[in-house]
């Protein structure tokens, strides 16, 4: 809705992704619909009409769908109609009628039925078009009343229940008013002659006590309308500053996502594989940066990014963008709630960025089952030290290739980011590549500097 189409690919294509894992048919369709009108809005019709029909063709697989069969198949006609394959369009709309009529819903058929009056008038048919348009008109407006009907069922049911537990409520005041009336006047005649007796020098002590509580009482106004106005003061600037942060950190992001689709659109006429490479894995280290800033600003408390939930977003966005058909890749990610403020969280978002994408590239040509585990966690030994562990079952790096030593730029970066955040990497072979990397958090660095 707010047209950012690249984003709006982006996660339904992973949505598509876990319900394809998890064999959920019917999610998997309606998605397929979502990116297909997606595909609409970026031009891309020829695509969009083929998850239209593979959304159909899974709809026909499940029982009991009539309402969803009708839309899918009226959204396969709705394409073909806007790609003047005017035949196939007619097809699938009237096969949409039929469904929508043995279901008995309204809004898919009469749906339908502008779509057919819309296909007659681009063939220029117009006696069926004005036909079709009618029956959409009818059925649109039958289903407007039944649902106004409902509501003022609905409505007048509400106000007889609502009228009468109000006048429940009256009784039950009225009667509680009447027994604490006659409670009250019996004691009234009790105490009268004890009142008349204290009336007198009560007067006198509440006439002193009174001029001594007021005095008392415009003091502490005085003193609570300032502390309030500090507070009111405090509590504004900080909403402000709060906003302002948001503010920046969406920015942020937005500018990141528009130089990661500039890359993205730049690699679509890049023929040399080397250079491809590169701008994709920069595409990557923009996409991971720009993550960080999303979560912090879409999070309550703005200062600190939720590891273990950065992580699994990364991890989903790298595996659609290194995609393996015929290999699922399995991720394990444990990070223990921790709680990572802008300072360590990009640097280390970068580090994990850096060897997950290794793994994906070069580790699994071999493997049959391929798996990933990264282990965040705090160090149990050292105060304000954080152990990040990650490894794979693939080949590793090789005998002929010196970790402390290498020039890829990929493991410069994890070398050079790891001393950044004043830690260490290493690197061992233990049934596949295992980096183990030791950092300091923000806090102990300052005290270090």
């Amino acid at each position: 809705e707010l047209n950012q189409l690249d984003s709006a690919e982006f996660f339904t294509r992973s949505a598509i992704a876990i319900d394809s894992n998890q064999n959920n048919l019917r999610g998997l369709s309606q998605k397929k619909i979502v990116l297909g009108d997606i595909f609409i809005k970026s031009k891309k019709l020829k695509a969009a009409a083929q998850l239209f029909e593979d959304s159909y063709e899974m709809m026909k697989s499940l029982p009991n769908n009539e309402q969803a069969l009708a839309v899918s198949a009226r959204k396969v006609g709705e394409i073909y109609r806007i790609l003047k394959v005017f035949s196939k369009s007619e097809v699938y709309l009237l096969e949409s009628i039929q469904l929508a009529k043995k279901g008995q819903v309204r809004e898919p058929l009469y749906q339908s039925y502008f779509e057919l009056s819309l296909l007659y008038e681009n063939k220029g048919n117009f006696q069926d078009a004005y036909n079709y348009s009618r029956l959409y008109a009818a059925e649109k407006d039958s289903a407007l009343n039944e649902e106004n009907n409902k509501s003022i069922n609905l409505l007048e049911a509400f106000y007889k229940d609502e009228k009468k537990r109000l006048e429940i409520e009256n009784l039950e005041k009225e009667s509680a008013l009447n027994k604490v009336e006659l409670s009250q006047e019996q004691a009234d005649k009790r105490e009268k002659e004890k009142q008349i007796l204290l009336l007198i020098i009560s007067l006198t002590g509440f006439a002193i006590i009174a001029a001594i509580l007021i005095i008392f009482l415009r003091i502490r106004s005085r003193k609570n309308k300032a502390l309030e106005v500090q507070k009111d003061q405090i509590s504004k600037q900080n909403n402000e500053k709060e906003i302002l942060l948001k503010e920046i950190h969406h920015r942020v992001k937005n500018n990141l996502q528009v130089i990661a689709s500039l890359l993205s659109l730049q690699s679509n006429v890049i023929e040399d594989e080397k250079a491809l490479d590169a701008v994709k894995e920069g595409q990557n280290r923009v996409k991971s940066i720009a993550l960080i800033h999303q979560k912090l600003y879409q999070h309550e408390d703005i200062s600190k990014v939720d590891f273990q939930e950065y992580i699994e977003q990364l991890i989903s966005y790298l595996r659609s963008t290194f995609n393996r058909p015929n290999k699922e890749v399995a991720v394990s990610v444990t990070a223990n709630n921790i709680q990572l403020d802008i300072d360590t969280a990009v640097p280390l978002g970068l580090i994990i960025n850096e060897v997950i994408t290794n793994s994906f590239k070069y580790a699994f040509n071999t493997v049959e089952s391929p798996k990933i585990m990264i282990d965040l966690r705090e160090d149990s030994v050292q105060q304000g030290k954080l152990v990040l562990e990650i490894s794979d079952n693939g080949p590793g790096l090789g005998e002929q290739v010196d970790f402390e030593k290498s020039k890829t730029l990929g493991l410069k970066l994890v070398r050079m980011l790891s001393r950044q955040l004043d830690g260490s990497v290493n690197y061992s072979f233990n049934d596949g590549a295992c980096f183990s990397i030791v950092i300091s958090n923000t806090e102990l660095r300052k005290l270090t500097d």
